[in-house]
């Protein structure tokens, strides 16, 4: 039985920490996912179980590429900002893509 923690390589903000709590709430669940202070899944900063391979599997077949119809498949716990409120979210998922990104990043 494995389990995956995915990670986008664009969250500079990303905390060990957080990942390791993600993993621990996604117990009885196929997958974890933070939600942002906007509302939105960020299903690359997120815990997978198992039970994520098969539907996984197909979509890719299929060449259904998007994070987002791999949730709709799965049995999913949201996480947001109030039941983490030791770690600023916002911060966290904070996505740098171009170098202005970076210079806001580092001025911050």
């Amino acid at each position: 039985c494995w389990e995956v923690f995915l990670m986008a390589a664009d969250l500079p903000m990303a905390s060990p920490a957080l990942a390791l709590r993600i993993c621990e709430l996604g117990e009885g669940y196929d997958a974890c996912v933070l939600v942002s202070e906007s509302g939105s899944p960020e299903p690359l900063f997120a815990w997978y179980s198992h039970e994520a391979l098969h539907p996984a599997e197909e979509l890719l077949s299929s060449g259904e590429y998007k994070m987002m119809k791999l949730l709709e498949r799965l049995n999913v716990r949201y996480v947001n900002q109030f039941e983490l409120p030791e770690y600023k979210l916002s911060s966290v998922l904070t996505n740098i893509n171009t170098p202005e990104d970076y210079r806001n990043l580092i001025v911050e």
